[in-house]
């Protein structure tokens, strides 16, 4: 999955309906600006801040400028999707690399599959070495897990590593590797909160980072990273937004570990939405 912000024109009626229960088939919400504050009638049309969970559309881009109303988003995200879904399978299925439960990293080389995750294969090697697949998505190689990052007990997350890669179907990583490059949901945690602990983002904490705000945005990264380190990531994207809509929707959350400063600025934005 995928997680983009967009603006949405409807009523907030509608709105309650699509954060409570979507549906529609390429999207969900997850939040959306000011929904504990707004005070406007139930059935009086309006455009709303939306922050999105969708399907995987690759490099493509979700028009930001004018809003969408929930139909043309529908049908916006059934098109990209459509497309990337049409891309991967020219890259990855010119090579043919599953039969008999097997997967073929070459004509003569072939391993036991484990389990087939959302991106990639963890497999057997004859002598009972597990090894984990990374297959390619729209920018590089990866190795991705949702049950794993859900359960927390297992590898969620491989970057495409800076290794010689001798296959040009895949990339392997043994778990007897010695390396930092597979993931635990745990390790993914402490990288958001070690961010968000930091200077850059001191000013919007009393003393200490809520962990329901830790949790979601490794979620985030977790959805969002697909080739590169969540490190990395973590410190290319600015993260002011997500935390004060965080803070907009938990105002308990805000009243206990929010900075002085912070509370100010969401008071006032409250007074203009309201």
């Amino acid at each position: 999955m995928a997680e983009s912000y967009v603006k949405i024109k409807t009523t907030l009626n509608d709105m309650k309906r699509e954060f409570n229960n979507s549906s529609y088939k390429y999207y969900s919400v997850k939040y959306y600006k000011g929904k504990e504050y707004c005070k406007i009638a139930d059935d009086e049309e309006t455009v709303f801040d939306v922050h999105l969970k969708h399907d995987q559309i690759g490099n493509r881009s979700i028009e930001r400028g004018n809003p969408y109303t929930f139909d043309t988003l529908e049908k916006t995200l059934e098109k990209y999707v459509k497309e990337y879904k049409e891309e991967i399978v020219n890259k990855n299925y010119l090579y043919q690399p599953i039969k008999n439960n097997k997967y073929f990293v070459s004509e003569n080389e072939s391993y036991d599959i484990e389990k087939e995750v959302d991106n990639g294969y963890k497999v057997k090697s004859f002598f009972g070495e597990r090894l984990y697949i990374l297959t390619y998505g729209w920018q590089g190689y990866y190795y991705k897990d949702y049950d794993a990052f859900k359960n927390g007990n297992d590898v969620c997350y491989i970057p495409e590593y800076n290794y010689v890669n001798n296959n040009e179907n895949c990339l392997i990583i043994s778990e007897k590797d010695n390396t930092d490059d597979k993931y635990y949901r745990k390790d993914i945690i402490k990288e958001v909160r070690e961010e968000l602990s930091g200077k850059v983002y001191q000013d919007f904490f009393d003393k200490r980072v809520p962990q329901k705000l830790i949790n979601y945005i490794a979620s985030i990264v977790f959805d969002t990273v697909d080739w590169q380190h969540p490190s990395s990531y973590l410190y290319e994207t600015e993260w002011d937004d997500t935390i004060k809509d965080y803070f907009l929707n938990h105002p308990k959350d805000l009243d206990k570990y929010g900075s002085e400063e912070l509370k100010k600025e969401l008071k006032e934005q409250e007074m203009v939405y309201g």
